[in-house]
Parts: C-alpha cells; sequence; structure tokens
C-alpha cells in the first residue's frame, strides 16, 4: 500500500514538472517565429527597396518664362443659322428638302398655293390701271366730250352771227323808222340769248380742255397711291409664298410635311450656314482671377488667357485647326461660374463638321499672366495627401533613382496643373504617376519612350 503511494506521488511530482516546462517551450518558439518574421520582413524591405517601379517623371520648370498648357470642352454652331418661315399662310404645295441636304443661296426650299394670291394682284393691277386713266381723263379731258363741245361753240357762233346780222338790220329799219321800238327789241333779246349760249358753251369748251379741278385731281391722285401700296402690297405676298436660302448652308431641321396648311411665321425649316463654324467653350472663373493678377484690363485677361488657341475633334484627333476670338462674356455664369468665350474657325475642305459637334479648345498661355507667386507649376497628378493628410510629393533623386517624400504647399490649380508655394524648387525631378504605391526610398525609374510630358 505504501509502495503504491509512494509511486502515485512520484508520477503527479514528473506531471508537475512537465507542465511547468511548457509554458517556457511557447515562449522560445514564438520568441524563434517572431525572429523568423523579422528577419523575412528585412528581406521582403530590402527587396521591395531594390525593385524597380516604373513611373512618369517630371521635371520642375519655371513658369514665368514658360507656357502653360489650357484645355476647355465646348461644342460647335453655325456661325449663321436662320429658322426660316413664311410671312403668308396658305397650302404648301411643294417643298422636297432633307435634312443634311446642302443648298446655295437663293435656291427655292418650298412654296404655298400661289391661285389667290395671284388674283389679288390681278385685281389691284386693274383698279390701279382704270383710275390712273380717269385721272389723265381728268387732267386734259376727254376728247369725244371735247369734239362735241366744240361743234357745240361753232354751231352756237353761226346762230349769234344770224342774229347779229338781223339785229344791225333791224336797227338800221328802227332808225328809218320802218319798224317798232318792240319789233326791235324782239331781235335783240334773240341777240342777248345767242350771246349767251356762245359764251356757255366755250366755257364748258375751255373746262374740257383744261380738265377737272385742282381738289378732284389730288383726290384721283390720292387713290392712286392708294392703289399702287395694294398692287406692292399684293405683289409682295405673292413673293412670300416662296421661300429661298437665304445664304449657302445644309438643312439642319424641316418642321412640316408637304401639303400642310401653313400658318404666317410658322417654322419650315432650320439652315445652318457651314462656310465659318463657332465654337463656344466656357472659361473657369479660377482661370480668370489668376490670369488677372497683374491687374490687367478684362480685355487683356482675355487674351492672356485664350493665347493661340485650336480646335480639336474626337473624329479627327490627329488634327488642329486654328481659331480666332470673336466674342466673350463680361459677366459670370452664377450656375456654373464660368465665362463664355466663342471662337470661329473657317470650315476645312472634304471634311464633315457640322454644328452640335464636341470639340476640345487646347492652346498655350503665357505663364506670365499667372502671377508673381505662380513661378512653380507641377502637374497635379503629383501630388497626394500622406497618412497625415498632407499634401505632399515624392522626390526623386536623380543619382540613386529613389523617392523621398517631401510635403508641399499648394496655391491655385489651373485646369491639370497645381501652384506649388513652397516644398519644391526648379529642378527638382518627381513623380507624376502611380503615387499611391510608392514608399520612401523605393527604388524607381521613367517609363521609357514616353518622354517628359
Amino acid at each position: 500500500m505504501q509502495r503504491r503511494q509512494a509511486t502515485k506521488s512520484l508520477e503527479k511530482s514528473g506531471y508537475i514538472l512537465k507542465l511547468r516546462r511548457i509554458p517556457w517551450m511557447i515562449l522560445a518558439l514564438i520568441f524563434l517565429f517572431m525572429s523568423i518574421q523579422g528577419c523575412q520582413k528585412e528581406a521582403v524591405s530590402e527587396k521591395q527597396n531594390d525593385t524597380v517601379k516604373l513611373i512618369k517623371l517630371y521635371t520642375v520648370r519655371d513658369a514665368a518664362n514658360g507656357t502653360i498648357r489650357r484645355e476647355y470642352p465646348g461644342v460647335t454652331k453655325a456661325s449663321q443659322r436662320a429658322e426660316l418661315a413664311f410671312r403668308v399662310p396658305g397650302q404648301l404645295m411643294e417643298f422636297s428638302v432633307k435634312e443634311g441636304q446642302h443648298v446655295h443661296k437663293g435656291e427655292l426650299l418650298a412654296r404655298l398655293d400661289q391661285r389667290d394670291y395671284t388674283n389679288v394682284v390681278k385685281q389691284a393691277s386693274f383698279a390701279l390701271q382704270a383710275a390712273s386713266a380717269e385721272l389723265k381723263a381728268m387732267q386734259s379731258g376727254r376728247p369725244e366730250e371735247i369734239r362735241q363741245l366744240q361743234a357745240n361753240v361753232k354751231a352756237t357762233q353761226a346762230q349769234l352771227d344770224e342774229v347779229t346780222t338781223r339785229y344791225k338790220r333791224y336797227q338800221q329799219l328802227f332808225t328809218e323808222k320802218v319798224i317798232s321800238k318792240q319789233q326791235l327789241d324782239g331781235v335783240k333779246a334773240e341777240y342777248d340769248v345767242a350771246l349767251s349760249l356762245l359764251e356757255a358753251a366755250e366755257e364748258k369748251l375751255k373746262q374740257a380742255e383744261q380738265g377737272a379741278r385742282q381738289e378732284e385731281i389730288e383726290a384721283q391722285q390720292s387713290k392712286i397711291r392708294m392703289l399702287e401700296a395694294q398692287l406692292q402690297d399684293a405683289t409682295s405676298k405673292l413673293s412670300d409664298t416662296e421661300l429661298h436660302a437665304p445664304f449657302d448652308g445644309v438643312v439642319g431641321k424641316t418642321f412640316v410635311e408637304n401639303f400642310e396648311n401653313i400658318q404666317a411665321k410658322q417654322p419650315i425649316v432650320l439652315l445652318h450656314a457651314l462656310s465659318q463654324l463657332e465654337v463656344v467653350v466656357s472659361i473657369p472663373e479660377v482661370d480668370v482671377v489668376s490670369a488677372g493678377r497683374l491687374g490687367a484690363s478684362l480685355q487683356e485677361v482675355i487674351d492672356a488667357i485664350l493665347g493661340e488657341f485650336v480646335a480639336v475633334f474626337p473624329a479627327y484627333p490627329d488634327r488642329t485647326f486654328p481659331l480666332t476670338l470673336k466674342a466673350y462674356e463680361t459677366d459670370r455664369d452664377a450656375a456654373t461660374q464660368t465665362y463664355q468665350v466663342t471662337f470661329t474657325m473657317e470650315q476645312p475642305e472634304n471634311m464633315q463638321i457640322i454644328a452640335g459637334m464636341n470639340v476640345t479648345v487646347r492652346g498655350q498661355i503665357n505663364s506670365q499672366w499667372l502671377g508673381e507667386q505662380s513661378t512653380i507649376l507641377i502637374p497635379s497628378s503629383a501630388v497626394f495627401a500622406d497618412s497625415s493628410g498632407q499634401a505632399s510629393v515624392w522626390l526623386v533623386d536623380p543619382e540613386v533613382q529613389r523617392v523621398t517624400l517631401q510635403p508641399v504647399e499648394l496655391g491655385l490649380w489651373h485646369q491639370d496643373m497645381i501652384e506649388i508655394l513652397t516644398g519644391v524648387n526648379v529642378g527638382d525631378t518627381l513623380a507624376i504617376s502611380a503615387v499611391q504605391s510608392l514608399q520612401n526610398g523605393m527604388k524607381v525609374k521613367q517609363i521609357p519612350d514616353l518622354g517628359e510630358l
């Protein structure tokens, strides 16, 4: 019994001893594992530092003596556009133009039914002719009437001559006391009547030869002027039944179908002139503000911002088209915080550029207009926020080709460039791609065959 208990006691003591040894073994294993991991990390770190990262590099230049690239999205418009309409109503009888069709100046685009308008012109013309003939008669007298009056004067004169001869004979007879005073008075009365008839006939003939009275003539002349205006109006309305192209261009849109009843001033067709195009862009306020630091006038600021600009179209990416400044707005758009600027460009030969196309306006601007403080500009892709939120860049040592984190102070943004106030100097080399994946001391190399941006 005692021997069995002693054996159990020894076994228990050995078990406890084993339990006491286990923590030390675990600690030893943990220490060994950590040592191995540390060595691996050092190896990985050394391996990372030895890894060469292909990136884009940028050498900082003095912006005060250079140029800055600008790109603004825009849209093309026709330099001249007209929404054509008839000035008179009617039924459309001829309308065969199609959207996209090229037309020449003066070409017939549409025609209304002209019958009613033609009749009105004829009626006005006839009325004017009649009034003109009447005026002529009033001014010079009617030939037939004058001939009748002349014959009447002649007959009346013959009658007076006869009565005059008889009256003279009766006077002689009365002197000789052959006839009575009563007989002489009877012949005298006949003479007076014949004389008055002649005078009346001569007056009528005179009036006929001279024409109507002046007030009657003036009234007739006013009537003729009114009829002339009516004829001119009728002729204009007849002419307005045809719609002609006011310039060479292309049909942008049609609004009606043939044989429709058209109202006056109802849009019929939209015509674009394509000999010259407009390109409209919006200049951000920040560009105008930064360019105005020198206290220049708005005209000088706009000229400086615009510089020598060209248009680039997605359909023709390898070609550029020179632009000419046409106009700009001096009032800022409150919604977009931009100023609208309009260029003109000539329609290129053998190319199809029409209104409504997207376009990129690109140019180089003299950076002196960015002010004295804006002497260093770098691509915005070089700037990132480090772990503390500080704006930073990666400086590249050109000798060892390794990067170093460099905090910077930012100034104004200039589209794809940003102003650096402190932290970067002219001549520094910066990483401008993959900046989020770089680490301090990492070795880098310029991407081959891409050149400097």
